[in-house]
């Protein structure tokens, strides 16, 4: 896999390291086009794709959203898989916390949540739950054009409920009822 990011994508910087892999920024060697590429390393002697893997990937192939985060291609080895996705120069954390001079303007701040509620509103429709909302996984790019990522722990939601994990989210942003141990929620 690093030979075919190599021959494809020039690496610019990392972006960010999560509890699965790590996310780099790119520059496709022939569109010129900045990508963001995720890794996510897994462990398994059998060469499975862990089902977190394959949900996040499945669900983003499907979903189709101005609001909801691109991804562009997918490498795979026996033992890592990679999303290249569009990139995004920011996201609300840093917007929020790494520059508390500047102050939002409230019709900033409205744009932003309209186009969260767009996307939440979007995967909701289609039985999509995201399971960890939360500003670093609200992109944002020069243009104010809000993106949701990030679903490794998304999930789909099914009428009747099922019984669903509640180690999900960061535990600061989980639902009350999912924090005092509800496991059918939706």
């Amino acid at each position: 896999m690093e030979d075919s990011l190599q021959n494809k994508y020039k690496f610019i910087k990392k972006l960010g390291t999560g509890a699965y892999g790590s996310v780099k920024k790119y520059r496709d060697k022939e569109t010129k086009q900045d990508v963001a590429i995720k890794v996510i390393t897994f462990k398994n002697e059998d060469h499975f794709i862990p089902q977190f893997i394959y949900r996040e990937y499945t669900l983003l192939s499907i979903v189709n959203h101005p609001n909801i985060i691109k991804i562009i291609k997918r490498f795979k080895t026996q033992n890592s898989m990679a999303f290249v996705f569009e990139y995004l120069s920011s996201d609300l954390h840093s917007v929020i916390y790494d520059n508390e001079e500047t102050y939002l303007k409230p019709e900033i701040i409205k744009e932003y949540l309209f186009q969260i509620l767009r996307g939440v509103d979007y995967l909701h429709r289609n039985l999509i739950l995201h399971l960890d909302l939360k500003p670093a996984n609200i992109l944002i790019d020069t243009n104010n054009r809000v993106k949701i990522c990030d679903f490794g722990l998304a999930n789909t939601y099914t009428v009747p409920p099922k019984e669903q994990n509640i180690h999900v989210q960061t535990y600061p942003y989980r639902a009350p009822e999912v924090s005092l141990g509800d496991t059918y929620y939706g």
